[in-house]
């Protein structure tokens, strides 16, 4: 009666189903938390790269000196980006383009994001510059 009695508790298979679910539960939603937050790092590292993009030939198309920043342009980026970032992130300055009547507006965006990642402390920097060139037509 005891060896059955054993035998039959080892066989039973109730409760199996919920513990396989939790392993692979796990695992799966770590990789669709994992999926999400690289999304979202990429789509602000694209916002970043358009703002900076726009930014630099708003600045060069208005006349902005790259030497003195009034912080239209950063303000200017920081609407373009569309990512709800401030214009704190963004900086003007000049870059040489080959001469110094073809020098240009630098456009550089630093940004720090932080990920939703539980257990995990990551805040990786995300940078993005462009060069624009003013007086290019002379």
């Amino acid at each position: 009666m005891l060896k059955q009695t054993v035998y039959s508790t080892l066989a039973d298979r109730r409760g199996t189903t919920i513990v396989e679910f939790a392993l692979v539960a796990l695992a799966f939603l770590a990789l669709i938390f994992g999926i999400v937050e690289f999304s979202r790092v990429l789509w602000t590292l694209n916002g970043l790269h358009l703002a900076v993009q726009q930014a630099a030939r708003w600045a060069a198309v208005k006349g902005k000196s790259c030497s003195e920043s009034d912080g239209t342009t950063e303000s200017f980026a920081a609407d373009v980006a569309g990512i709800g970032i401030g214009p704190s992130a963004f900086a003007l300055s000049c870059c040489d383009i080959g001469s110094k009547s073809n020098s240009g507006n630098k456009v550089v965006a630093n940004y720090t994001i932080h990920l939703f990642v539980p257990y995990i402390q990551m805040s990786p920097r995300l940078v993005a510059s462009d060069c624009y060139p003013r007086n290019a037509g002379t």
